[in-house]
């Protein structure tokens, strides 16, 4: 329940290339430029799960469909997420049905499954006062589990994904543009087209803003305080369940 409501601080989820000891030797065997850094603990993001559109009256699945949790002290909180959760929804349901077209499938193949989908938005970032040494892992290697993953412009750089032949990539997305991965929930006659991805702490791009093309924000905070990084405003779109 915990990690699909509320906040969910760094040290809590396992990233699988930690635990799958098929997928750490499968990507010890790629070339040295395309390997990923294996994580050796949890993942030090941290993120706040924030559950958008309705969910169905009757569930067997209470921890993808429970009540999202309002922070007190924010009451432009629901309001805020709300309206960037329906707008991320929106572009997904865009890209769904001309995914569905390029199947040769009806229109509509995608965006059904996906209605009272448990579709969660998750801001995510790390405390880089604790954890800013270049190459710390802060989300291991991995492929989402949902359908398709849409990502809004970093504020900070790090995010390495993999292209189908195999090459790492670090991606940079131009301003006004949004990032959408596949999860595992898109499956084709050749298996999966899912995106396998991670995030680290990249000094280079931290001080070269040309590689990110992005604007670095600096936070002073007080003694004591952590010095966030917010990375990725994120949500995950998930099929309905059946």
């Amino acid at each position: 329940m915990e990690l699909q409501v509320g906040s969910t601080p760094g040290g809590i989820e396992i990233p699988r290339s930690l635990v799958d000891l098929e997928m750490q030797k499968k990507l010890r065997a790629l070339p040295k430029d395309r390997q990923p850094t294996i994580p050796t603990g949890p993942d030090l993001k941290a993120r706040y799960m924030w559950r958008v559109g309705p969910r169905p009256s009757k569930t067997r699945f209470q921890e993808l469909n429970s009540e999202p949790v309002l922070p007190e002290g924010f009451p432009e909180w629901k309001p805020i997420m709300d309206s960037w959760g329906f707008k991320m929804i929106s572009t997904v349901e865009a890209v769904a049905e001309m995914a569905a077209i390029g199947f040769d499938l009806p229109k509509d193949s995608f965006t059904n499954l996906m209605k009272l989908g448990p579709h969660l938005l998750a801001p995510t970032g790390s405390d880089l006062g604790r954890h800013g040494q270049e190459g710390t892992v802060f989300a291991g290697y991995h492929y989402d589990i949902n359908f398709l993953t849409i990502h809004y412009k970093t504020k900070f750089p790090g995010l390495f994904i993999w292209l189908r032949n195999g090459e790492r990539v670090q991606v940079n997305v131009p301003d006004g543009c949004l990032l959408i991965q596949a999860g595992k929930q898109v499956v084709t006659s050749n298996n999966h087209i899912k995106s396998n991805h991670f995030f680290l702490y990249t000094l280079a791009g931290f001080i070269n803003r040309k590689i990110k093309n992005t604007k670095i924000i600096v936070a002073i905070s007080p003694p004591g305080y952590p010095k966030w990084a917010c990375f990725i405003s994120g949500l995950k779109a998930r099929y309905k369940e059946f």
